[in-house]
């Protein structure tokens, strides 16, 4: 087998393969064999199993050739895979050359293949260590939220205000035709609580129990369904009851609606101080993660695979798709996506796996089995069974390959900033929970 390899420019290589006549020889005839031999093989003027082997020859020639060809490409592909004469980025692209009988038959491969990083030392590079606790004030406004979740609804006989809630029939139509998913009965809304389109929770406020009322409004452009986006639709509203709230007092019976029976109140706030601090741990570690992250990115341009980045639109997508079925189910179909609403987040995320993967390789880190275990314990508090959710995440290999890949980013952050200057900051509650994560 000899072999040739060209740079295409950037990452992109074409590998050209001469295999020798007889390897495509000796696969046909046993591709022919095996036809021959074959007692389901049927041939008109020919029993099962005594079809003449010239006669096989010239019905499958042109086939056999084409599988022979592509099980030859494949296989001397992966053999130089296997002797690291070759490292390609994911599968690649086969031409089959011209072929002449009697001669060397010749393919070419093109592929991408992986950038080289050569990690930098980011001593003296400054970071900011953001800190933050949670507050009794941060309780209460928790407390307060779940005091809402609790509310009871009594009529009034008054028109409807802001933070009422109203139950009402509607039945929307465009164009004078109603469509699909525009009407129900006995609706309950909470006014103010943005649930539908904009102009729609606005046009009841003022109404009463008994009143009618066209409300007209326009569908977001960027509204799920295609058939409605940016459309204007005359929703026809019948207001049966309009209802205020009724809070909740704050005591011991509250804190029994949320399973604290002996400690009252003050478990319940114990309650919330763990799960906001938790919470807020796990924020912390992430706001961090992405200044070290972003730095590292900064530090190292390099071109990324679009193979790579390919492979990550797809699964973003599917992600996309899976979580867009559970919320509206699975009959409303799923608007798909232009690639480059996906290719930021995509290129930054294999960027990052790549990159990451040479800081591990250069600081020789090894996965930590106890670090493993203290994050899935760490999870596991915010549920009533913890211990079985322990055995769930080393049952579920995704889950646990997760949680490994948050413990080995923990590791490449630790040792990055180990060399750092890190000043720290202080923050509230409120402010560290109002930001978000990139990767």
């Amino acid at each position: 087998m000899q072999t040739q390899i060209e740079d295409l420019g950037g990452l992109k290589r074409k590998l050209t393969v001469e295999l020798p006549w007889e390897q495509v020889v000796e696969q046909e005839s046993a591709k022919f064999n095996q036809l021959k031999s074959n007692p389901q093989l049927k041939m008109k003027g020919f029993r099962p199993g005594k079809v003449p082997m010239n006669v096989i020859k010239d019905r499958y020639a042109d086939s056999v050739r084409y599988e022979v060809l592509g099980e030859l490409m494949q296989k001397s592909f992966m053999e130089l895979v296997q002797a690291e004469t070759i490292k390609p980025v994911g599968f690649p692209a086969f031409n089959a050359l011209p072929v002449e009988e009697g001669k060397p038959v010749s393919y070419e491969a093109t592929y991408e293949v992986f950038p080289e990083i050569n990690i930098v030392e980011l001593s003296g590079e400054e970071f900011d260590r953001i800190t933050a606790e949670v507050t009794d004030k941060d309780i209460d406004e928790t407390l307060e939220s779940l005091r809402k979740q609790q509310v009871d609804w009594e009529d009034v006989d008054r028109a409807a205000a802001d933070k009422d809630q109203v139950i009402i029939d509607f039945v929307g139509s465009v164009d004078g035709t109603e469509f699909q998913g525009g009407a129900a009965e006995d609706f309950a809304l909470v006014l103010g609580s943005k649930s539908m389109i904009p102009g729609f929770e606005d046009g009841i406020i003022g109404m009463k129990a008994g009143d009618q009322k066209d409300i007209t409004v326009t569908f977001p452009a960027e509204y799920h369904s295609d058939d409605l986006a940016g459309k204007e639709a005359v929703f026809k509203i019948t207001v049966k009851k309009v209802q205020g709230s009724k809070l909740p007092e704050l005591n011991d019976d509250f804190a029994k609606l949320y399973g604290i029976e002996e400690e009252g109140l003050e478990g319940l706030r114990k309650e919330i101080n763990t799960g906001l601090s938790r919470e807020l741990d796990m924020r912390l570690k992430s706001m961090l993660k992405d200044q070290v992250f972003d730095r590292l990115l900064e530090m190292h341009p390099f071109e990324v695979p679009e193979t790579l980045i390919s492979q990550e639109i797809e699964a973003l997508k599917s992600q996309d798709q899976a979580m867009f079925k559970q919320r509206f189910g699975a009959d409303l179909e799923y608007p798909e996506q232009p690639r480059e609403t996906y290719e930021p987040k995509a290129k930054r995320r294999v960027a990052l796996g790549l990159l990451l993967a040479e800081v591990v390789k250069k600081y020789e880190l090894n996965d930590n089995e106890d670090r493993v275990r203290e994050l899935i314990e760490q999870r596991a508090t915010a549920f009533d069974n913890p211990e079985e959710i322990v055995a769930m995440y080393y049952r579920n290999d995704r889950l646990l390959e997760e949680i490994q890949t948050i413990a080995m980013e923990e590791q490449v952050v630790e040792k990055i900033l180990e060399a750092a200057k890190v000043e720290e900051k202080t923050l509230t509650y409120k402010d560290v929970m109002g930001n978000q994560g990139k990767a």
